[in-house]
């Protein structure tokens, strides 16, 4: 069993409804609610918990809901986080909920959540949610955040929308660094994963990097983040390499001059989707014929045959009238048994369908 908290109970009239909620945004049937109460005067705490059977069911409800608006109070959005009950809930389950954000900034005030989030299913239709950020008057600070399922979605929503003028201005979009750092519960969680930051670009090597963190244990991997290059992350053998790593080496500059921030950070697939084929479509060039065969082939009678062809392939093809219908008195006209002559269509009793050596149209 894997266990959600929640926020802004109140808002709901009871935990039936939360799970109907849950239900119809997510297709996943939560186990249980519970709100916590005063044991005075039974009123709501402002907070509750989700039970689901599994991490991967809470952590899909996590990523769907989390910071979206409320369906029946859209000026309120879901607060979700785990719980203390996440039985079996690895590193991927943890990046499952989180999804992966981007930054986008230079946006006109005048800018709402829905048109935004319409705007990145343009060139995304996966995205899960957009979110705004606002000041105290409830004005809109001109940036906020959008939510997508894989990071390769999200690099691909950087290159194509960074610097679209779609509201007036250019766009500002860069990747969130919320994704490289674990975050869970409001607290930092140890991994061997370490994300630095404000390192100097162009300044600063992976090799220095490495250098510096060789002596607190066996260093598996260092690498500057090709779209950030104020970015690093180190992985190291054990998380308690990485935990003596950090708090030694917090605030260095790394041959640099500015001091970097380190913190535990996440590890995911970076790989980058793989590039449409093109499939090149050959042009059929049609037979060539000449005006003689052409005349010869579409006289008189030719053309009559052609004609009766199409008409009892239409008359064949014609709807047949629903069996409660009465086609004497409703649908005379349309009734297959009225064909005209009472033709009755038959393939092969026409040579048209299977090309003669002598049609001009047949390419020997």
């Amino acid at each position: 069993m894997s266990q959600l908290w929640v926020g802004r109970t109140e808002i709901w009239e009871d935990e039936e409804k939360l799970i109907a909620t849950i239900r119809q945004k997510c297709n996943i049937q939560a186990k249980s609610v519970w709100f916590c109460r005063n044991r005075n005067t039974n009123q709501l705490e402002g907070y509750g918990f989700i039970d689901f059977e599994t991490p991967q069911e809470a952590a899909e409800v996590m990523r769907l809901l989390k910071d979206t608006p409320i369906p029946h109070s859209p000026s309120n959005r879901f607060k979700l986080n785990w719980g203390s009950a996440r039985t079996g809930a690895d590193a991927a389950t943890n990046q499952q909920a989180s999804g992966f954000s981007v930054y986008v900034g230079n946006l006109p005030i005048s800018i709402d959540e829905d048109k935004l989030l319409h705007f990145f299913r343009r060139y995304i239709p996966n995205t899960i949610s957009a979110r705004l950020i606002y000041d105290s008057d409830k004005l809109s600070k001109g940036y906020g955040f959008v939510k997508f399922n894989t990071f390769q979605e999200m690099n691909k929503a950087i290159k194509v929308i960074h610097g679209s003028t779609e509201f007036g201005r250019p766009l500002k979009v860069n990747e969130a660094k919320d994704n490289r750092v674990n975050m869970d519960s409001s607290a930092e969680q140890a991994t061997n994963v370490l994300f630095i930051r404000d390192i100097d670009p162009g300044v600063v090597q992976a090799e220095t990097i490495f250098q510096h963190f060789r002596p607190f244990g066996n260093v598996l991997n260092v690498r500057i983040v090709p779209d950030h290059p104020d970015w690093a992350t180190v992985k190291m053998e054990t998380v308690s390499a990485a935990e003596v790593a950090k708090k030694a080496l917090q605030g260095k500059k790394f041959g640099g001059s500015t001091s970097c921030d380190i913190q535990y950070g996440k590890e995911f697939d970076e790989t980058p989707l793989a590039p449409v084929k093109e499939v090149s479509v050959p042009i059929i060039q049609p037979h060539k014929m000449s005006k003689k065969a052409m005349s010869k082939h579409f006289d008189e009678a030719g053309v009559a045959k052609v004609m009766e062809v199409i008409k009892n392939f239409a008359e064949l093809n014609r709807k047949v009238p629903l069996t409660n219908t009465d086609f004497r008195t409703t649908n005379l006209l349309y009734s297959r048994a009225q064909t005209s002559r009472g033709i009755t269509f038959d393939w092969e009793s026409y040579i048209d369908v299977f090309p003669s050596p002598n049609d001009p149209f047949f390419k020997k």
